[in-house]
């Protein structure tokens, strides 16, 4: 297996139907008879707790280390009656969570709404804005008020890039913490302003999901002394069909820093402590994927991770590669409902196998969106288990 390094020591198309993310809740063929926690050094792995997402269902899980069921959340679509329904039997699964200190949720019923309910599962409130992939929770820089910044899409014609049929505008739009919609910025627009616009003469897609963001991370201005561009407040978004990392300023609305990669198809990039960027490359390893970590100053790789048997990584869509406190890396190989720990050496030091099923006749493993390890101290953790 190669080493971390620096890391602590499909062929894709246009989206027919705009409105539809087009996740499978399952694809692949469980790779194992055995599920749960398969692997586990207590001593190495980071401690606390998994929260837990799968495309089978509306519904989020709790978890100790050890696998033990702690606590639930779930709410169908349909429970909540002032949202517009859905034909067919699709489950609007639960694409991302975030846990609130009240031990509610925050969840995104993908490329449908963003609903909030309470650590008992019963709604707040529910909004129809179109959410998709990800969120994050914000302050308000004039009001000190917290802020919901959540991505979002609807539809627009761009003559420059069709004149005949309309593309996905992905949006971020900004909302509090009772639902109100506040403010929204198009990341086409953001672009458009931008010195990058040029590169939009060179799309490959020009009709449905041209973009397809995929992360929405609020920056905390770590790495602003290397770069301007990554100060307090800025988003990083990650475009996975123009294979690019980007920051938008807020204020300015328009793209300040970019970069592209060796990847295809990325994911969730994310802000190390150590002030680099790790991305989850989901295609780039001959159609496999790996972990690139990437110094932000000049754009240099400063390390890749995968497998010696690269088959043995692989999800060709999803995917996240989050940085634990102990210099650890949790990963979720979403397609596959798989999730393990890396320690810096690149050993596996906590595995987890989905036990969740879907398809006809329950052929595939269910997607698993996200892990994400929370302390077991997070107000949320201890709201909730307090029930």
């Amino acid at each position: 297996m190669t080493g971390l390094g620096g890391l602590y020591g499909v062929a894709r198309t246009a989206a027919t139907d705009l409105g539809a993310i087009g996740y499978a809740p399952g694809s692949a063929p469980p790779r194992s008879a055995t599920s749960g926690v398969v692997r586990f050094d207590p001593e190495r792995a980071a401690p606390g707790v998994n929260l837990l997402t799968s495309g089978d269902r509306a519904e989020a899980e709790l978890r100790a280390l050890d696998g033990t069921l702690l606590h639930t959340w779930a709410l169908p679509y349909t429970a909540h009656v002032h949202l517009p329904p859905i034909e067919g039997e699709h489950q609007a699964p639960w694409r991302r969570v975030l846990l609130l200190a009240d031990g509610g949720l925050l969840a995104i019923h993908d490329g449908r709404a963003l609903v909030r309910l309470r650590a008992d599962s019963t709604p707040v409130w529910a909004s129809a804005l179109r959410a998709h992939h990800d969120l994050a929770l914000t302050t308000d820089a004039a009001t000190g008020e917290p802020r919901i910044v959540v991505l979002t899409r609807g539809e627009r014609t761009v003559p420059a890039v069709n004149p005949h049929q309309p593309i996905v505008d992905d949006r971020v739009t900004t909302l509090d913490l009772r639902g109100n919609v506040l403010t929204e910025l198009s990341l086409w627009d953001a672009f458009s302003a931008s010195e990058f616009a040029p590169l939009l003469a060179d799309l490959t897609v020009r009709v449905g999901d041209v973009m397809h963001s995929n992360t929405l991370e609020v920056l905390d201005g770590r790495l602003a002394e290397r770069h301007p561009a990554f100060r307090a407040g800025n988003w990083l978004v990650c475009a996975r069909d123009l294979d690019l990392v980007f920051v938008v300023d807020p204020l300015a609305e328009r793209i300040v820093w970019l970069t592209g990669g060796p990847w295809r198809g990325p994911h969730h990039p994310t802000v190390t402590p150590r002030g680099t960027l790790l991305v989850f490359d989901n295609l780039g390893n001959e159609g496999d994927s790996r972990l690139v970590e990437l110094e932000v100053s000049g754009g240099a790789v400063v390390s890749m991770w995968a497998p010696e048997r690269r088959s043995d990584f692989s999800t060709q869509f999803c995917g996240v590669a989050a940085p634990l406190p102990n210099g650890n890396i949790l990963v979720t190989e979403s397609c596959r409902g798989r999730s393990f720990e890396l320690s810096p050496e690149g050993e596996l030091v906590w595995e987890y196998l989905s036990p969740r099923r879907a398809g006809p006749g329950e052929r595939y493993v269910a997607a698993l969106f996200e892990v994400e390890r929370l302390a077991e101290n997070h107000p949320g953790v201890r709201a909730a288990l307090a029930r």
